[in-house]
């Protein structure tokens, strides 16, 4: 696991291999694949230790956001001409 932490900080979560982690680590594929399940359990596990070590901050609040104040009127609104799509006539199709 150790040996996964540090290839992850070095090369990023998806930036090593089982192969590349077996030469770090002195072992065979077989042994890895035996103890951890696969490349994606050992990942799950890298993101659930990295996440273990972020702290909550002991003031933090939460803000609640009004969902009828979005502050920049209808931003949701898709933009532009609308496209007909479906069983409207080919006429209307843009």
């Amino acid at each position: 696991m150790d040996a996964a932490m540090t290839l992850t900080r070095e090369r990023g979560l998806y930036g090593w291999s089982i192969r590349d982690l077996v030469a770090a680590v002195g072992t065979s594929p077989t042994v890895v694949y035996r103890r951890v399940g696969g490349r994606d359990a050992l990942c799950r596990r890298v993101v659930e230790a990295v996440l273990k070590m972020i702290e909550e901050p002991d003031d933090f609040d939460v803000i609640a956001v009004d969902a009828d104040r979005r502050g920049d009127g209808d931003w949701g609104q898709p933009r532009g001409p609308r496209r007909l799509t479906g069983n409207a006539p080919p006429d209307r199709l843009r």
